[in-house]
């Protein structure tokens, strides 16, 4: 990676995926840097990458960062109202209000 950040010509397209925390590294500069992964939800150029808030489909999802909270972080319709169903959902409360954690506690008591 630093090489292709020192010496990149261009010729490195997208983002290097990786297994941690960060998921993707940029590769390049404002120059050098070029987008290839398409939105799911609009079909614009993106780099963010993230999984499906649904638990039991966990799909990666490349996607705007906006349109990403738009759909509460589902990668579709389906998951979403199984999600409602089951609450198997991935607390993110920077994508929305609900705090589902609360909600799994008072459905098992």
């Amino acid at each position: 990676m630093k090489y292709v950040n020192t010496f990149n010509d261009g010729n490195w397209l997208g983002n290097l995926y990786t297994f941690d925390d960060l998921v993707t590294t940029q590769i390049g500069d404002e120059h050098t840097h070029t987008k290839v992964g398409e939105c799911i939800y609009s079909g614009k150029k993106s780099d963010f990458v993230e999984n499906c808030r649904y638990s039991a489909c966990n799909a990666r999802i490349i996607a705007t960062r906006r349109e990403y909270k738009r759909h509460l972080g589902f990668c579709s319709q389906e998951c979403f109202d199984e999600a409602r169903q089951d609450l198997l959902i991935k607390t993110d409360t920077s994508i929305d209000p609900h705090n589902y954690k609360e909600l799994r506690g008072d459905i098992k008591s």
